[in-house]
């Protein structure tokens, strides 16, 4: 009896001290928890009080790495801005879709404006502050879902061990040409996205952005190379 006065007492009293949540948040009123299993578990029966709960999967963690200056090393030859609300709301929506091993490897998101040299550019990324950049060019795209996992992928390529890294070269067609001296990396001889010619590192983000958003795309291109990702990532 006396657990069920503090449970009602509980409830009358919670209206008065009324949460606000932020804008990437929407407010869950104070229920009744019926009882239920959790990974096997069960959990009895409970009040939940009023409480806020994020619209957007990782937007609590996320939302301070919106910044409005420039990355530390960045040149100078681009100008930066403040972010509005709606910009940051597409990122987050992208954000929240991506595979759990795709996110929290960044540090901060800094929104630029279109330049002569990103004018086609959705956004870039510096492995050296694990910062992504925003351009213009990224609010007319609709795979903003892969293009942000696609940054995402090339600061996953820096944590990757060397032996995953000589994996992948192998398995996605790249070898090395000795030349006197000089020893060239090789690209293979077909490609499903073009820049992936540049080097290795854009080869696997563009590899790993197709694994993520069209898999089946991979699995027909390089089976060997989907089972790598698929053990190595998917997890």
């Amino acid at each position: 009896m006396k657990y069920l006065l503090m449970v009602v007492s509980v409830f009358m009293l919670f209206p008065a001290y009324a949460i606000e949540c932020e804008w990437w948040q929407s407010k869950v009123k104070s229920h009744q928890v019926k009882k239920y299993e959790r990974k096997g578990f069960p959990v009895s029966a409970h009040p939940r009080l009023e409480h806020c709960r994020e619209i957007w999967k990782h937007a609590d963690e996320i939302i301070s790495a919106f910044k409005d200056s420039a990355p530390s090393n960045w040149t100078k030859e681009e100008k930066f801005k403040a972010w509005s609300q709606k910009e940051i709301r597409e990122i987050l929506k992208a954000y929240g879709r991506l595979p759990e091993w795709l996110v929290n490897l960044h540090e901060s998101f800094h929104r630029a404006e279109m330049s002569s040299k990103s004018i086609k550019n959705p956004a870039a990324s510096d492995k050296t502050t694990d910062s992504v950049t925003i351009y213009d060019e990224f609010y007319k795209r609709s795979n903003k879902e892969a293009i942000v996992g696609h940054e995402m992928a090339h600061l996953l390529f820096k944590r990757l061990s060397s032996e995953d890294i000589t994996s992948f070269t192998d398995l996605a067609g790249w070898t090395v040409k000795v030349d006197g001296n000089q020893v060239f990396e090789v690209p293979p001889s077909k490609f499903l996205i073009q820049d992936s010619v540049i080097d290795k590192e854009e080869d696997f983000a563009n590899l790993i952005e197709i694994f993520f958003s069209e898999p089946s795309k991979l699995k027909n291109h390089n089976p060997k190379l989907f089972d790598f990702f698929q053990k190595r990532f998917s997890k």
